[in-house]
């Protein structure tokens, strides 16, 4: 409830103004674009303005920006396009497809040496694993997009991060860590110029103390908001009183402990000397009880706050009780007493001699002077229209009857019998499309099988004649010659062809059934295809998250099996320098990541032993049930993106 309430202030702000200068201008700018780089700025922005107000627009424009920013060759305006498709999948609670937009974003950012989009990136991650409950994935990225800000030179945006890590160990029952880091937050805010941001940290952080009932804390923090309201700004560009009851009231359970934490909080102040405070504190009160109807004992706390008020000196703080007890007083129609704290007001107001209580007391006694005749002026307009509308909607009644009569009685029942007619032919279609639909799925699936399976007895028919053949022809060979050779040097050549051999029935049996897969698992497997991609030269950065050894045997080998034939095709094709092998694993989510720099290629054009490859990798991936996306550009290296849940069951009728 807070936070809706915190960006219904924001949005009241701001949103005016933005709506009467941004959209338009921006609009007419785009439609006047002279270049393709103009025209991909404005298409940002308006993806970035919509995004909180028309969420579909936003993804039109993100969509197009993202197109020319690829035409244009603008990597930073794509990974911009991408985070704001990962925002709006977030807020739309399409998480997975957040996340995978995300870890583009991050992907891209982190090719391209752009640090501050990284950290929004890894910040955005952390945000989405957050609300879905994935802790400690949302530590590590956020502590990630710390880690970018701070080098990227952006370290003001780390206040985002703290008040995150707090919320996190406020939901794990941390309060000291939490507390720790909503204060750093605080400092942060307080290095920049943002008046908003200050506010937002100190509506929370006095939330925090005045719920431990910390009450020196909180009158810290209130002093903090005093000394922010003595600058030439308005006091509307940041929060109300942080200890004010109406923010309680929007995280304490009940009015019961609301009104008792008040209490707890004046008798706190009183004890301790602190007459200001405690007098807000029963100013606070008064404001409770005149909102829960108690008018006599509101009036009872706002005249015990002004005697406090008085003996504290704080003059200004007299005449807003004082203002309180008048609207107390007007509203209840009790016009003695009000022109009585009206006159009491204008004393006040004359001892201050202040141009601004001057002001504000020339309003109140306009404000008095006019209310009754705006109320009579009102009662008068009411009931004109009030007859007006009674008038109006009698002849309408009748108008509305009487064509309902005609039209319902002779449309209606043909008109449903048509919609019926048509909603079940439509049904029937769609039905027919998906059953043609899965079938051909099917078909597509057992092709890639069949493919597969021919591809995987070839090579091991090449490798049986190729290798071991060769060999067994030599010692044929070796042995033919026994009379000829000396018998020592024929048996060291026979041992040495025959250990030869050995090793190419070790290597045939490995690619068949990998041993290290067999005895160790899954991850240890893993790390040997990384050694593999070494010791051919390449630099391999390898990172395995999570546990993967619940796996079943089937779904580990389908796994090994898609990574085996992704290394063999960039090992074979790629010409790549730099490889990353990411293995994600969190809760039952687990994310693949191939990702190298070589040269890339076109998916249209790709040649038939290549085009094979991927057909047993999206068949592997049907298997799993698992989506799978391949991202390349000739030039610019290949993304193998595969995700999967792995409390999925297997599909049985399509084989590794």
């Amino acid at each position: 409830m807070r936070k809706i309430f915190f960006l219904f202030i924001a949005l009241c702000t701001v949103l005016p103004v933005l709506a009467q200068t941004s959209k338009p201008s921006l609009q007419a700018q785009l439609r006047e674009a002279s270049s393709d780089s103009v025209r991909l700025h404005f298409l940002l922005e308006l993806s970035n303005y919509y995004r909180l107000r028309k969420p579909d627009s936003s993804l039109i424009y993100a969509r197009q920006s993202e197109e020319l920013a690829l035409q244009l060759n603008d990597t930073r305006s794509r990974i911009r396009s991408l985070l704001i498709r990962g925002m709006l999948a977030h807020r739309q609670s399409e998480e997975e497809l957040a996340i995978q937009l995300f870890h583009q974003s991050a992907g891209l950012s982190r090719k391209n040496s752009l640090q501050d989009l990284r950290g929004a990136a890894r910040q955005n991650l952390a945000l989405v694993y957050k609300r879905i409950g994935s802790r400690d994935s949302a530590f590590y990225y956020f502590t990630l997009a710390e880690q970018d800000f701070t080098e990227g030179g952006n370290a003001y945006e780390n206040w985002h991060i703290y008040f995150g890590l707090s919320e996190l160990y406020d939901s794990q029952g941390q309060r000291a860590e939490a507390e720790a880091f909503m204060i750093k937050a605080l400092e942060v805010t307080q290095t920049g110029n943002s008046r908003m941001d200050q506010g937002f940290m100190l509506f929370h952080l006095a939330e925090r103390y005045f719920m431990a009932e910390n009450y020196e804390r909180l009158a810290e923090i209130q002093q903090i908001w005093e000394d922010l309201q003595q600058d030439s700004h308005s006091a509307m560009e940041i929060l109300e009183h942080p200890g004010h009851f109406s923010m309680a009231k929007f995280f304490l359970p009940d009015d019961t402990t609301t009104l008792r934490r008040i209490e707890s909080a004046y008798q706190h102040y009183l004890k301790n000397g602190n007459t200001f405070m405690a007098g807000w504190s029963l100013e606070n009160k008064g404001l409770y009880l005149e909102a829960e109807g108690q008018i006599t004992a509101a009036q009872n706390a706002y005249e015990q706050a002004l005697d406090l008020f008085k003996s504290a000196g704080a003059h200004l703080r007299r005449g807003m009780a004082l203002q309180q007890l008048y609207q107390l007083h007007k509203a209840q129609g009790a016009t003695t007493k009000a022109l009585s704290t009206l006159e009491a007001f204008r004393a006040l107001s004359d001892s201050l001699n202040t141009a601004e209580a001057e002001a504000h007391l020339r309003e109140l006694q306009i404000a008095y002077k006019t209310s009754q005749k705006e109320q009579e002026l009102q009662i008068q307009s009411l009931e004109v229209q009030q007859k007006t509308q009674q008038r109006n909607w009698l002849i309408g009644v009748v108008i509305l009857l009487l064509l309902l009569g005609i039209s319902v009685s002779t449309g209606l029942i043909s008109r449903i019998r048509t919609q019926q007619r048509l909603a079940d032919q439509s049904a029937l279609l769609n039905k027919q499309k998906i059953r043609q639909l899965e079938q051909q799925q099917k078909i597509l699936a057992f092709d890639a099988m069949l493919q597969g399976q021919e591809k995987e007895r070839t090579r091991i028919a090449q490798d049986l004649h190729d290798g071991l053949g060769g060999l067994l022809t030599s010692v044929k060979a070796h042995f033919g010659q026994y009379t000829e050779v000396p018998k020592e040097a024929l048996q060291r050549q026979t041992q040495a062809l025959i250990d030869e051999s050995c090793v190419e029935v070790r290597r045939i049996s490995h690619n068949l059934m990998p041993r290290t897969l067999a005895l160790s698992g899954l991850k240890e497997a893993i790390e040997d295809l990384a050694i593999q991609l070494k010791q051919s030269g390449l630099q391999v950065d390898l990172e395995i998250m999570g546990d993967l050894s619940d796996l079943s045997e089937r779904q580990q080998l389908t796994l090994y099996r898609m990574l085996q034939e992704g290394v063999n095709n960039l090992l074979k094709h790629a010409q790549a320098k730099n490889v990353l092998l990411q293995v994600l694993r969190h809760q039952n989510e687990l994310t693949v990541i191939l990702e190298d720099d070589g040269k890339g290629f076109d998916l249209s054009t790709v040649n038939t032993e290549y085009a094979l490859g991927l057909k047993g990798l999206r068949s592997r991936a049907k298997f799993l049930n698992g989506d799978l996306d391949i991202d390349t550009v000739p030039g610019q290296g290949t993304t193998i993106n595969f995700q999967m849940k792995v409390t999925q069951q297997l599909n049985p009728t399509v084989a590794i």
